[in-house]
């Protein structure tokens, strides 16, 4: 029997994708549950951004304009989202269940996209299996697990980039491609690193056009035209927030660009590779397996690999952008000696999982995909029970910890005059949620202050310069103590206990030197 028809007469009945989907909707909504008082402290720093925008006050954080939100993309869709919803918190939590079943969507659509290129009726039905068996991978990631509760945009941007840099490479109607060459170029306001990806799009887009010719030169002039107007068309939205930036903050780089530092520039690389491993460590050696089982099975007369029509085009064609831009981007966080968080990690994490799933089955879809099979639920299951060991405590540890706070400032603001500015680090959460004026000593809206990191007592020198005359944070200081709070300070541990260490917030005058 050829391979193609007995995969057709095993593959697995709809009852698999039933179970598989519901699985994914029980994961979802039991991570909802554990997170559904948690938004991170830069997801309050996107709200308040928002609220601003959408008040009339411009781009401004605690009422001063700064260039202190990397994705202006993100606020400007809190702004209308909120139109619709009437409430910035319900806003925020709506959009991270939107965008995370948007991304796994994205996901398992690109990454099941050999079968129905493959144009055989061998898949018909498998795919779904395989959409959905691709979705629980990514959902049970834990850092996927984390971010999808926290109102941030890094999982819409992880889909955001899989299908706009697709569509840009596939379409074939000239509007769509159109459409497509736009949300690429405005990948960049919403994570600011993906303007990466604009010359090797365009690089793409060149390759596309310059293999299909094969008329004389008034073809290739045609070509060179098209050519050019396509990468006029991606550098527009940057161009446009640019002119913007310069003429608002005076810059383009955004101050979380060098907030977001190593101080001292040392152990960059080793904390890159500690944050992947953490996070994608179990999927990579899933697949990394998979792949070698799947080919140790495949026999030499087995079917070979689905191949799409025109070759390095398609889905090959945009796994080579996805995974060359990601790469440049990991280098780029190299030199800039960016202190890479894991909700960075997510983001390119998730777009070279989908290239993985995608090639996955593109090379054993037709021969070997048992044991890739085998390998692939074994390795959901692998993650899911380190995900609800290490994720979902310290989730739950998180959602605490927002409630506390919230209590613990508003009592702080009712210590001091109303408008007596407070030196503080997390500034997300207070600001938007006690409109008290502030100093930020994070360097996110003022970046003055990273000259000084490292620095404690430089800093607080800084901040009273400042204008700030109490300093809320985790250290007493030469002034006054004014009011304490427990609050927890939840970790990434393998130990349950370290996921609700207790911290302690304090409230001091800044009345005398640091």
């Amino acid at each position: 029997m050829p391979e193609r028809a007995k995969l057709a007469a095993t593959k697995p009945g709809p009852l698999v994708a039933w179970t598989l989907m519901m699985l994914l909707v029980a994961w979802l909504a039991l991570i909802n549950i554990i997170g559904r008082s948690y938004i991170e402290d830069d997801a309050f720093i996107h709200l308040e951004y928002a609220r601003s925008v959408a008040h009339g006050q411009g781009f401004s954080f605690n009422n001063r304009i700064s260039y202190g939100d990397t994705s202006p993309a993100w606020v400007a869709v809190l702004a209308v989202a909120w139109r619709l919803v009437g409430d910035w918190i319900l806003t925020a939590k709506a959009l991270a269940v939107v965008t995370a079943v948007f991304s796994l969507g994205v996901v398992g659509w690109f990454a099941t996209q050999p079968l129905y290129a493959s144009k055989t009726t061998a898949f018909a039905s498998a795919h779904s299996t395989a959409f959905f068996t691709v979705c629980l991978g990514l959902a049970t990631n834990p850092y996927f697990t984390f971010w999808s509760t926290s109102g941030m945009e890094a999982v819409a941007a992880g889909g955001c980039i899989t299908l706009a840099v697709h569509l840009c490479l596939t379409a074939t109607r000239s509007t769509s491609r159109s459409l497509a060459l736009l949300l690429v170029g405005a990948l960049p306001l919403l994570r600011p690193e993906a303007i990466l990806f604009l010359p090797f799009v365009a690089c793409a887009r060149g390759y596309v056009h310059f293999r299909s010719i094969t008329g004389g030169s008034a073809t290739a002039r045609a070509g060179v035209a098209q050519w050019i107007g396509e990468c006029l068309l991606l550098a527009i939205p940057v161009l446009c927030w640019s002119a913007y930036a310069i003429s608002a903050f005076g810059t383009v780089e955004p101050n979380t660009n060098a907030a977001k530092r190593i101080v001292g520039g040392h152990g960059t690389v080793l904390r890159l590779l500690s944050v992947y491993v953490v996070g994608f460590g179990i999927a990579a050696a899933g697949f990394a397996a998979a792949w070698w089982f799947g080919k140790r099975d495949r026999q030499p007369g087995q079917a070979q690999p689905l191949a799409y029509p025109s070759g390095l085009t398609g889905g090959s064609l945009t796994v080579a952008v996805l995974v060359a831009a990601t790469l440049a981007i990991q280098a780029f966080y190299v030199v800039n000696n960016t202190a890479v968080q894991t909700r960075y990690a997510l983001v390119w994490g998730l777009v070279l999982y989908a290239c993985a799933a995608h090639e996955l089955i593109r090379l054993y879809a037709g021969g070997g995909w048992r044991p890739v099979r085998a390998v692939i639920t074994a390795t959901v299951i692998a993650q899911t029970l380190f995900t609800g060991l290490v994720t979902l405590p310290y989730l739950a540890g998180k959602a605490a910890a927002v409630l506390a706070q919230r209590t613990a400032y508003a009592a702080a603001v009712q210590l001091i005059p109303q408008d007596a500015p407070i030196a503080i680090y997390a500034i997300g959460q207070f600001a938007f949620e006690t409109q008290h004026p502030l100093v930020d000593t994070g360097g996110i809206t003022d970046v003055d202050v990273v000259r000084h990191f490292g620095d404690t007592k430089a800093t607080l020198t800084w901040a009273r310069a400042r204008g700030a005359d109490y300093y809320l944070g985790g250290t007493s200081w030469a002034g006054r103590e004014l009011g304490r709070w427990n609050v927890p300070s939840p970790r990434w541990s393998l130990d349950p206990r370290k996921t609700s260490v207790p911290d302690v917030l304090l409230l001091t005058t800044l009345d005398e030197q640091p």
